[in-house]
């Protein structure tokens, strides 16, 4: 009987983690919040809820809060790469950029594949002054996908700005080709 009434409340966690899942592609995340907090009123294990909910959280610039999920899933999963990640953007959220400096560094010790982890490394080196290092994190991010038109754009602004004016427009063309709106805005004025 009792492995029955187990296998309803999971059934019923999933349900609203579904449904959580499908406000918060709508980009309803208030919604979203209030059914992943349902799913884990029932099943307070369910890490993928718990992750989503501090997503949509931090979608919402509740950062705080966001950062206790995100706490709490790491203290069940200190393995998650992932949690590190979107941890270290929390921080960076709230000004912390050293903080989310060793997020990222364990989000890429747990998995170095991510070209996104080393792109959000590049965001908060650079904000702390790193330029050498934001640049080799974003060569590592163009290596791991060449076709990253964000991480073109940001190095060829991040090279620009520190006065390799050439290597910058290169990368910022580099972004347009690939479809990068924002760069055809940058090439027209400072890269003739």
């Amino acid at each position: 009987m009792l492995i029955g009434f187990n296998s309803i409340a999971q059934t019923t966690a999933l349900d609203w983690f579904n449904q959580g899942t499908s406000k918060g592609l709508s980009e309803d995340y208030s919604g979203a919040i209030d059914c992943f907090s349902k799913a884990l009123s029932i099943q307070p294990d369910f890490e993928d809820a718990l992750f989503n909910r501090g997503v949509c959280l931090f979608r919402k610039r509740q950062y705080k809060t966001a950062l206790v999920d995100f706490n709490d899933l790491l203290t069940k999963n200190p393995e998650s790469a992932r949690a590190y990640n979107q941890r270290g953007l929390i921080k960076a959220g709230l000004g912390d950029n050293n903080g989310a400096l060793l997020d990222f560094n364990d989000a890429i010790a747990l998995k170095n594949n991510d070209f996104s982890f080393y792109y959000n490394r590049a965001i908060s080196s650079n904000a702390l002054g790193f330029f050498a290092e934001a640049v080799n994190d974003l060569n590592i991010c163009i290596e791991l996908d060449s076709k990253q038109a964000k991480a073109f754009y940001k190095r060829g602004i991040f090279s620009y700005v520190s006065g390799l004016k050439e290597v910058g427009c290169i990368d910022l063309r580099k972004a347009a080709e690939l479809g990068y709106s924002e760069a055809y805005d940058i090439l027209r004025i400072y890269c003739r």
